[in-house]
């Protein structure tokens, strides 16, 4: 009896489960289903609002524009010019508190003190907006210069060190490229600028001192590795004369020549090869006079005549209307919210 019964129990519990999980799927679906429904009400509820009111939203976005037009035509254009600079000697710290003291000037409206540090007129000095400064940022840097402070530190600190905690303490000014943007109402203001703005860090007399010194690293290798070469050059013009000799020594006497099995062969070639090592060296070191030796570099300089901001973004054409049409909105809800209590 019970070896009858034990499959028909079997085929009971697997039909409850069946129906059990039929009745999840039902749920689960009439929840979605809901969700639907009330996206699809809330909708069409918006569609039925903005028809029933379109008059007014319409109304009201052409009178924005009309103010915003006149707000736009009414304001002095503003202009844009930038400059790309590289610092070197950790300068870039003495580079954005100069930039921030120029902008503070600017926004105490001491055009005086701004008119003498950049030798401009007063009404140059008036036109000037504001100074801005942020860094070219640039990912392979970053990693370059958090694989160089892995390997300045202890390994144990380094196996410890990630990369998001470096980067969240990495300043904008230890990037290696920033962009100044000046923004002026006179659009050709901006060349007599950059000098200023370049001298207000190499003034510095400890960037100055590590000029000095580094400039004078770099010609102490170079005359090094000048003499050096002309040593391996003379070594070698004597190496290729005795070559040259025995050759001629053996054609003489009729025997076969065979150059490149001999030593003065062998150390002619390894010469040969020290001479092409030093002058690699020597183009290094002139690579690293031009990008490094100065306390700053001028990658691009600003433009003479500045770009008009014209951004739609900025326009009052764009954004007066998006008010007018938002602060009727939520008049419309207030209202209606206020009609529904009462």
């Amino acid at each position: 009896m019970s070896e009858n019964t034990t499959p028909k129990d079997e085929e009971i519990d697997l039909g409850q489960l069946f129906t059990l999980m039929g009745r999840g799927f039902a749920k689960i679906g009439g929840f979605i289903r809901s969700i639907f429904n009330l996206l699809g009400r809330i909708l069409l509820s918006i569609v039925l609002f903005f028809k029933r009111h379109f008059v007014k939203f319409a109304i009201a976005g052409v009178v924005g524009a009309i103010i915003g037009f006149a707000i736009d035509k009414s304001k002095t254009p503003e202009f844009e010019a930038s400059m790309v600079v590289k610092p070197n000697y950790q300068s870039g710290r003495q580079l954005y508190k100069n930039i921030a003291f120029y902008d503070e000037l600017i926004q105490q409206e001491n055009f005086g003190l701004l008119s003498s540090t950049f030798g401009i007129t007063m009404e140059e000095a008036q036109t000037l907006v504001s100074f801005e400064i942020s860094p070219v940022v640039n990912e392979n840097y970053m990693l370059s210069t958090y694989d160089e402070f892995l390997s300045s530190i202890d390994s144990t600190i380094a196996l410890n060190f990630e990369y998001e905690s470096y980067t969240e303490n990495f300043e904008d000014y230890n990037f290696s490229e920033h962009e100044i943007v000046v923004t002026s109402t006179a659009n050709d203001v901006f060349s007599q600028l950059e000098e200023v703005i370049i001298s207000g860090v190499k003034a510095n007399d400890y960037f100055q001192k590590l000029e000095e010194s580094e400039r004078e690293i770099l010609m102490r290798n170079e005359a090094y590795l000048q003499a050096t070469l002309t040593e391996v050059d003379t070594l070698r013009k004597v190496y290729t004369e005795v070559l040259i000799k025995e050759s001629e020594k053996e054609v003489s006497q009729g025997t076969n020549i065979n150059m490149a099995s001999g030593k003065e062969s062998t150390k002619e070639l390894t010469l040969f090869a020290e001479e092409n090592r030093i002058n690699s060296e020597i183009d290094n070191l002139t690579r690293t006079e031009v990008r490094n030796i100065e306390i700053i570099n001028v990658i691009s300089s600003f433009q003479k005549i500045g770009f008009r901001k014209n951004g739609i973004i900025q326009k009052w054409l764009l954004r007066m209307p998006i008010l007018m049409c938002l602060v009727l909105f939520i008049g419309l809800l207030f209202g209606n919210a206020k009609i529904a209590e009462d």
